[in-house]
Protein backbone atom coordinates (compact mmCIF):
# COMPACT_ATOMS: atom_id res chain seq x y z
CA UNK A 1 0.00 0.00 0.00
CA UNK A 2 0.85 3.54 -1.00
CA UNK A 3 1.34 6.52 1.86
CA UNK A 4 2.60 9.93 1.56
CA UNK A 5 6.13 9.50 3.12
CA UNK A 6 5.28 12.63 4.84
CA UNK A 7 2.41 11.86 6.30
CA UNK A 8 4.31 8.40 7.82
CA UNK A 9 5.17 8.50 11.26
CA UNK A 10 7.71 6.08 12.55
CA UNK A 11 6.62 3.02 14.66
CA UNK A 12 9.38 0.83 15.20
CA UNK A 13 12.29 -1.27 13.43
CA UNK A 14 11.03 -3.90 11.75
CA UNK A 15 13.63 -6.47 13.27
CA UNK A 16 11.71 -5.25 16.65
CA UNK A 17 8.35 -7.41 14.99
CA UNK A 18 10.19 -10.58 13.76
CA UNK A 19 6.92 -12.75 12.22
CA UNK A 20 4.29 -14.44 13.90
CA UNK A 21 4.83 -11.89 17.10
CA UNK A 22 3.35 -9.12 18.34
CA UNK A 23 4.54 -5.94 19.88
CA UNK A 24 4.05 -2.64 21.80
CA UNK A 25 4.49 0.95 19.75
CA UNK A 26 3.50 4.49 20.31
CA UNK A 27 1.16 6.20 17.93
CA UNK A 28 -0.29 9.68 19.03
CA UNK A 29 0.04 9.05 22.39
CA UNK A 30 -1.77 5.69 22.27
CA UNK A 31 -0.48 2.00 22.93
CA UNK A 32 -1.00 -0.10 19.81
CA UNK A 33 -0.52 -3.63 19.56
CA UNK A 34 1.56 -4.21 16.19
CA UNK A 35 1.15 -7.72 14.66
CA UNK A 36 3.80 -9.19 12.27
CA UNK A 37 1.70 -12.38 10.73
CA UNK A 38 4.37 -13.46 8.68
CA UNK A 39 2.71 -11.97 5.50
CA UNK A 40 1.28 -8.56 6.52
CA UNK A 41 1.87 -6.23 9.69
CA UNK A 42 -1.05 -4.97 11.35
CA UNK A 43 -1.77 -2.58 14.22
CA UNK A 44 -4.65 -1.99 16.54
CA UNK A 45 -5.57 -0.42 19.46
CA UNK A 46 -3.94 -2.39 22.69
CA UNK A 47 -6.98 -2.97 24.29
CA UNK A 48 -9.69 -5.81 23.93
CA UNK A 49 -13.26 -3.97 24.04
CA UNK A 50 -14.96 -6.12 25.85
CA UNK A 51 -13.13 -5.48 29.32
CA UNK A 52 -10.28 -4.02 28.12
CA UNK A 53 -7.76 -6.61 28.42
CA UNK A 54 -4.25 -6.06 26.33
CA UNK A 55 -3.98 -7.72 23.19
CA UNK A 56 -0.28 -7.93 23.33
CA UNK A 57 1.03 -11.66 23.02
CA UNK A 58 -2.63 -12.93 22.07
CA UNK A 59 -2.64 -15.16 19.52
CA UNK A 60 -3.62 -14.17 15.38
CA UNK A 61 -6.28 -16.39 13.78
CA UNK A 62 -6.26 -17.48 10.42
CA UNK A 63 -3.48 -14.25 9.98
CA UNK A 64 -7.30 -12.11 10.12
CA UNK A 65 -7.86 -11.65 13.89
CA UNK A 66 -6.52 -11.39 17.08
CA UNK A 67 -7.72 -13.72 20.08
CA UNK A 68 -7.90 -12.22 23.34
CA UNK A 69 -6.65 -14.55 25.60
CA UNK A 70 -9.03 -13.83 28.54
CA UNK A 71 -12.32 -13.83 26.53
CA UNK A 72 -11.87 -15.78 23.06
CA UNK A 73 -13.12 -12.32 21.33
CA UNK A 74 -11.93 -12.53 17.85
CA UNK A 75 -11.45 -8.71 16.83
CA UNK A 76 -10.65 -8.30 13.29
CA UNK A 77 -6.81 -6.68 12.18
CA UNK A 78 -7.31 -5.37 9.06
CA UNK A 79 -9.21 -2.09 8.49
CA UNK A 80 -13.02 -2.37 6.50
CA UNK A 81 -12.41 -2.90 2.64
CA UNK A 82 -15.39 -0.10 2.40
CA UNK A 83 -13.02 2.30 4.53
CA UNK A 84 -16.08 2.24 7.59
CA UNK A 85 -14.96 2.14 11.58
CA UNK A 86 -15.62 -1.65 12.79
CA UNK A 87 -18.25 -1.31 15.38
CA UNK A 88 -15.30 -2.66 18.14
CA UNK A 89 -14.23 0.91 18.49
CA UNK A 90 -10.63 0.10 18.21
CA UNK A 91 -8.82 2.29 16.21
CA UNK A 92 -6.45 0.56 13.31
CA UNK A 93 -3.28 1.69 11.04
CA UNK A 94 -2.44 0.92 8.05
CA UNK A 95 1.36 -0.64 8.51
CA UNK A 96 3.66 0.00 5.78
CA UNK A 97 7.88 -0.95 5.55
CA UNK A 98 9.93 0.91 3.91
CA UNK A 99 14.05 0.35 4.02
CA UNK A 100 13.65 -1.89 7.46
CA UNK A 101 11.18 0.08 9.47
CA UNK A 102 7.92 0.15 10.34
CA UNK A 103 5.42 2.77 9.34
CA UNK A 104 2.05 4.25 10.35
CA UNK A 105 -0.11 6.77 8.47
CA UNK A 106 -0.14 9.94 10.68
Amino acid sequence: MQMDEAAQVFLCAAAEAPPNSSTLVQFEGEDYALFNTGEAYFAVTNRCPHEGAPLIGCPVFKGSAVVCIMHGWRIPLAPRADGRAHSDGLKRLTVVERDGRLYAAA
